[in-house]
């Protein structure tokens, strides 16, 4: 069926029946196993699991993380390298693969971690209404060994130096926006600004779009050294839509999980 261009009507949700379900997808290259391994052990400790986990790697030659998605319970697949870091069709890509899993698509970064809550708190918001794009917005890490503290320790060592008009590390799409805008606008080629162009573009079109500010805190951004990616500010309001070939690039390697991700408190 091809993508629509205008918002659907969303139902409100208020029956068990109809309770809204994600389908989380992680874009990687060039991170450390163990972050992405810390990541995806945030999504193991969910209060409200996850339908279905995908790591999307960028990697001519395999990696441990292949193994590490395995022993996570997390499907994997591994593409081929195409620009220097192509977000936008890594995201795509992980969206065009969940598609049908869920009701919600979730973008998250691999240097991010879930609040325990906050998949259940993401749920709690759109049973009240139709939301269709929420981004959460982040707390940061300083440098340290994360995965020997308890979560609430984790939370008073975070710093809130987010900036509140900052989008994507963890960012929440109905299917039905994230199909009708055929995902981030691909002419990105770099990462940097093309979440901030997805909300601009599903606002022109009439769809929903929130920032949501959890307390506690619902995401963690771990500590890394600084990465540029400001190249793309100057088209973050243009307005373009991608082919119908959108989210498709040549996969090396695919293992597909036989079900939820091992559960796990933090």
């Amino acid at each position: 069926m091809a993508p629509r261009h205008g918002p659907r009507p969303a139902p409100r949700l208020t029956h068990k029946e109809t309770s809204p379900s994600f389908s989380i997808g992680i874009p990687v290259w060039g991170r450390e196993v163990e972050r992405v391994q810390l990541c995806l052990r945030s999504l193991g400790a969910q209060t409200y699991q996850p339908a279905h986990v995908l790591v999307v790697e960028m990697s001519e030659a395999p990696t441990p993380l292949s193994q590490a998605c395995a022993q996570a319970g997390a499907s994997y697949i591994r593409v081929r390298p195409d620009g220097a870091w192509p977000l936008a069709r890594l995201t795509n890509v992980a969206g065009r693969w969940l598609l049908g899993r869920s009701s919600h698509f979730t973008k998250l970064d691999a240097d991010a971690l879930l609040a325990p809550h906050a998949l259940d708190g993401l749920r709690k918001l759109l049973m009240k209404g139709p939301l269709q794009v929420m981004s959460l917005r982040p707390r940061r890490l300083p440098a340290g060994d994360y995965g020997s503290h308890a979560w609430h320790r984790l939370v008073r060592m975070a710093q809130d130096h987010g900036d509140p008009r900052t989008w994507g590390m963890c960012m929440t799409h109905s299917f039905d926006a994230f199909e009708s805008l055929r995902g981030h606008d691909e002419s990105f080629d770099s990462w940097g600004y093309e979440d901030n162009n997805y909300v601009f573009r599903a606002r022109a079109l009439g769809y929903s779009a929130s920032m949501v500010d959890m307390l506690p805190p619902g995401v963690l951004h771990q500590w890394h050294l600084p990465l540029k990616g400001d190249a793309n500010k100057k088209k973050e309001k243009q307005q373009s839509l991608n082919g119908t070939d959108w989210g498709r690039m040549h996969i090396l390697e695919e293992h597909r999980a036989p079900g939820q991700l091992r559960r796990k408190a933090w």
